[in-house]
């Protein structure tokens, strides 16, 4: 097996659009916690978090800009010549996972 080295990361989350300030705001314990339109089985509002990204956006589309944004952000100090090289890792929803979107891995 050759070994492999990781040499830069993104992140889009809920409070934060990139792995800085993500990261920040994890280690200080900002949530952005929202109520969603949806009840759970015992009458409770469920929380959720959003992406918030500048034009609203659902689905695939929505998911297609938030891996642009963490692409982006791995890619920035890579000279473009070399972009075709670099494998990519991407982290999306486990097959199991309620709301996952048919055929994800193969569309994304």
């Amino acid at each position: 097996m050759q070994p492999i080295a990781i040499q830069n990361t993104g992140l889009v989350t809920s409070v934060g659009l990139t792995s800085a300030t993500a990261c920040a705001a994890i280690r200080t314990g900002i949530s952005n916690a929202q109520e969603t339109i949806y009840i759970g089985s015992e009458g409770e509002w469920i929380m959720g978090h959003c992406v918030p990204l500048e034009q609203p956006c659902r689905g695939m589309t929505r998911l297609v800009k938030m891996a642009a944004l963490v692409i982006r952000e791995c890619l920035a100090e890579v000279p473009k010549d070399q972009w075709e090289s670099i494998p990519l890792l991407l982290c999306v929803a486990d097959i199991e996972q309620p709301g996952r979107l048919e055929s994800l891995d193969d569309r994304l």
